[in-house]
């Protein structure tokens, strides 16, 4: 894999994302108004295939909407799904043609960039899952630099016990620590400490309390704090909602295996909490944003978006042809 320099560090995000901001006169705040999603007629069964609208609801708070939601991805059906999604990663990264998902390119270049400085690189992959990150870590990055960094995961019980099953013959050094399914701010002991990068991919809209584990790990990493995958919103200032979980892989595709509270983000708290801890963004790109109709909501609470930003203690890192060809491969 070859990381093309224009490709990694830009700016291009925010900017797209703030136009037509300029008044910052949104029509109402969630805590002042909530919508509350209809579901008189129930809700869907287990199993059931669904169609979107998937996000439901405005509310002020994550506790509001985490009424009767639970955690489905501590669940069997999502564990199942990304196990299936972890085996294929395996399977594909023995292939000549790998190719790091897009979101982890910058990452990846991060952590190699690191180890290539140092003898020992401390990463957290906070939401990591079975380890479907850190397989393309490993697989992006030159061998002469995997011994150099040891990573750890976190994440729910069951995802955690099924990651240690899956990844005992990949080989690494790779350790699995297992969070409170409702309270992701709760997660083992052994996790706590100080990282050089911290990454949370998908997960930080999930967490009940964000606000207060994101200054936590920022509180507690050195160098880098990478935010990838993370439901936002420009138009209207921080809300949350309901989301149904519908896999788009696996033995549970197009099916509806629960639903849970997400915090959909404004991008300045984030900066805003990152900065008190000495983080700058050095990295801002969109990924993509949702169709209108994946939400029941009306204006502004349906223009929801996933970007991924990076943040740094130190000068951007600086793209190199050494840099991309150590991971080259």
């Amino acid at each position: 894999m070859t990381v093309e320099p224009d490709k990694l560090m830009f700016r291009a995000g925010r900017k797209l994302r703030r136009l037509g901001l300029a008044a910052l006169a949104f029509p109402f705040r969630p805590r002042d108004r909530k919508i509350v999603p209809d579901l008189r007629r129930g809700l869907p069964a287990l199993g059931q295939r669904l169609a979107p609208p998937y996000f439901h609801g405005v509310y002020g708070s994550m506790a509001e909407a985490a009424r009767d939601c639970g955690n489905p991805f501590d669940s069997a059906p999502w564990v199942e799904t990304a196990e299936f999604v972890t085996r294929s990663l395996l399977a594909r990264t023995r292939s000549a043609n790998f190719v790091v998902d897009v979101h982890l390119i910058p990452f990846a270049t991060l952590v190699a960039d690191l180890a290539a400085r140092r003898n020992h690189v401390r990463v957290l992959d906070f939401g990591g899952g079975q380890g479907d990150n850190f397989i393309q870590l490993q697989a992006a990055i030159d061998d002469s630099l995997k011994s150099k960094i040891e990573y750890h995961i976190v994440d729910t019980p069951n995802n955690c016990k099924a990651g240690e099953l899956l990844l005992a013959e990949f080989g690494g050094r790779v350790s699995f620590h297992r969070a409170d399914p409702d309270h992701g701010v709760h997660y083992e002991p052994s996790a706590r400490g100080v990282y050089d990068i911290t990454m949370l991919c998908g997960t930080l809209m999930y967490i009940d309390g964000w606000k207060e584990l994101l200054a936590d790990l920022a509180a507690r990493t050195s160098d880098y704090l990478y935010i990838t995958r993370t439901l936002h919103t420009s138009a209207a200032p921080t809300f949350y909602a309901n989301q149904f979980i519908v896999p788009s892989v696996g033995p549970w595709a197009g099916k509806y295996i629960g639903r849970i509270a997400t915090a959909i983000i404004s991008p300045a708290e984030i900066e805003d909490l990152a900065a008190r801890e000495g983080f700058t963004p050095s990295l801002d790109a969109l990924l993509f944003a949702y169709d209108h109709r994946m939400s029941s909501n009306a204006p502004p609470y349906n223009q929801i978006f996933q970007a991924m930003t990076c943040f740094s203690k130190r000068p951007p890192l600086n793209d190199s042809p050494e840099i991309n060809a150590r991971l080259a491969h």
